[in-house]
């Protein structure tokens, strides 16, 4: 599992406080990966996912002022994430393209096997799952009634004036 392992405290006001607000999450994962890089002497640090959902939690703007991170070596790379992090595995690890291309050449999939909560999400899409409706006929449009227009609905009427004639808000009583 890990060889090494260390607990170890970063401050990251300073660092923030360098850059306008909308960059100080950006600044902040780059000052972990930095100190991590100055302290352990290794290019290759990893940030774990746990760390940087902690750095974005409270958005863009708003990183936290200090970070405590739990540091390991698993297979010639440090991993860096929160304290109270699960360590990586190698079980864990997501598929290289070497063992999808072997999977789909010999046709074995390895199955899973099915948990009762599966089964009843199986079982309640099925229930759920509707015969689609039938497709509505649309009428001819035609003109509407004066019974059928809505209350308060009103015809446009134009007002015409003649030239000696004044319009009924520019007049004066």
């Amino acid at each position: 599992m890990a060889e090494q392992e260390t607990l170890c405290t970063i401050p990251l006001r300073r660092e923030i406080l360098k850059v306008p607000h909308y960059m100080r999450t950006k600044k902040a994962v780059r000052a972990v990966r930095s100190y991590l890089v100055r302290h352990f002497k290794a290019s290759d640090i990893l940030i774990g996912q746990e760390l940087n959902n902690h750095l974005h939690e409270q958005g863009n703007r708003n990183p936290p002022p200090r970070v405590k991170v739990k540091v390991y070596k698993f297979k010639d790379k440090w991993i860096a994430n929160t304290v109270d992090a699960p360590l990586m595995k190698e079980e864990e690890r997501k598929k290289g393209v070497a063992e999808k291309i072997k999977e789909t050449i010999t046709g074995k999939k390895e199955e899973k096997p099915e948990t009762p909560e599966e089964k009843q999400k199986e079982i309640k899409e099925e229930v759920l799952k509707h015969p689609p409706a039938p497709p509505k006929v649309k009428k001819a449009p035609r003109e509407a009634t004066p019974k059928q227009r809505k209350a308060g609905e009103r015809t446009h009427k134009a007002e015409v004036f003649s030239k000696t004639q004044k319009p009924k808000h520019e007049k004066k009583k």
